[in-house]
């Protein structure tokens, strides 16, 4: 390979990279916000600027560090995309809250905002615009418009807007305390790093066992000397997960599972949650729908309007089925927080809190505070278990490294006291 082939295959990721930004400027250059039509060409090409600045980077990384460094710059360029979106969507909120407040017109509000986005949120919030101005209530356009605002908002908004209290709820949506983006981003962190780990150890270990374990009890076997006790529990824990590796591919799987589902979930990707995992989101969901409850007690509003409400837009499809539920009973006279703890939507401490709330008259100020109390709760648990799990799992794996270690040291100890 002559060195012009190794200037291409070391350097030839900056050619796509280029070309991203100078398409880039050229994008900024012919930003024209006055003719809707060249909204979309925009976005056209800032996506493929991007994605022609995101593949000469990573091929980069992958020349100069190997697949880990690409997946690593994949993993933080991801990262960078979301904070940056949950920015925006933030701000957003913010801005229609602070319109609502002022008792302002949002459409020239958002049309404002979408003159400072040149990208896909700016168009999503000409859109959401335009939906405005067709008619359409602010909780059904932002619906219809698909990531302008985080999928956990849109219960508080619409709640706020159908209980007649719009800038409370976009004050709630806008103040509610985030625990589960650091939650997940320690998530991700922790079962990346353990998958890597665990990764390499199991390839450095089949090297170790099919190449070097076999020299060695070749040459023991030549100067006639037993191997060490623990050199042959390791080899023979080598033979067994040789004979036995396909054991630990769940293992291994369950880890890159989860992975990838928290990367895909903290960029905002795969919003859903997997088949049987709800019982680790209880309290968020709780919490949810205590704030928007909130909301409409304040507003001193039905409480089934509130519940048939949250039931139309609340982001997980089990708690809406349940909150239907609710509603039917409370239209066939049933107490409405008695219902919501036979549905498991609140424990019984909570509903004996909201019961005593109500006859003494603090029933939003009760329900604001249990619907904290729970996000609180659930972060502070979620980071205890992460803290238990997550060195446990690494003193296992310290000590398996360091069976294999001694395991192919005293080898070398042993030789050389009988050669000497």
């Amino acid at each position: 390979m002559g060195a012009i082939d190794v200037a291409l295959v070391m350097f030839g990721g900056l050619a796509p990279a280029t070309l991203g930004l100078a398409l880039l400027a050229v994008q900024r250059m012919l930003a024209d916000r006055s003719e809707p039509h060249s909204d979309v060409a925009q976005t056209g090409i800032a996506v493929v600027a991007w994605a022609l600045i995101t593949i000469g980077v990573l091929a980069e990384l992958f020349v100069f560090s190997g697949p880990p460094g690409a997946a690593i710059g994949a993993i933080v360029i991801a990262m960078t995309a979301h904070r940056v979106r949950r920015a925006q969507q933030h701000g957003l909120v913010s801005l229609l809250a602070a319109t609502a407040q002022r008792m302002m017109p949002l459409v020239p509000a958002i049309e404002a905002y979408s003159q400072q986005h040149a990208g896909t949120m700016g168009v999503r919030a000409r859109y959401l615009a335009d939906l405005l101005r067709e008619g359409y209530s602010l909780p059904d356009a932002l619906a219809q418009c698909g990531g302008v605002v985080p999928r956990e908002a849109l219960p508080l908004i619409r709640a706020g807007y159908e209980s007649g209290a719009l800038a409370a709820g976009l004050h709630s949506a806008a103040d509610t305390r985030r625990f589960g983006d650091a939650i997940w981003n320690q998530v991700l962190t922790r079962a990346t790093y353990l998958t890597v780990l665990l990764a390499v150890f199991l390839g450095i270990a089949l090297f170790m066992i099919m190449k070097i374990a076999p020299a060695m009890q070749k040459i023991f076997a030549d100067f006639e000397i037993e191997l060490p006790p623990a050199t042959r529990l390791v080899i023979g824990l080598g033979d067994a997960t040789v004979s036995y590796g396909f054991l630990l591919f769940p293992f291994v799987l369950l880890l890159a599972v989860v992975a990838g589902y928290s990367l895909l979930r903290y960029v905002g990707w795969f919003p859903w949650r997997l088949p049987g995992t709800g019982f680790a989101f209880r309290r968020l969901d709780t919490a949810a729908v205590l704030e928007a409850l909130g909301l409409v007690a304040e507003r001193r509003r039905p409480m089934t309007d509130g519940l048939a409400s949250l039931a139309k837009s609340f982001p997980a499809a089990s708690v809406r089925i349940r909150l239907w539920r609710v509603v039917r009973e409370i239209e066939q006279g049933a107490d409405w927080a008695e219902s919501l703890r036979r549905h498991a939507l609140i424990r019984e401490p909570e509903m004996a809190v909201i019961q005593a709330a109500q006859r003494v008259g603090n029933l939003p100020w009760a329900l604001r505070e249990l619907a904290d109390s729970n996000r609180r709760r659930w972060g502070y648990r979620a980071l205890i278990w992460l803290q238990i799990l997550f060195p446990a799992v690494i003193l296992s794996v310290g000590l398996l490294v360091a069976l294999y270690v001694i395991g192919y040291f005293l080898p070398l100890v042993s030789l050389i006291q009988n050669l000497t």
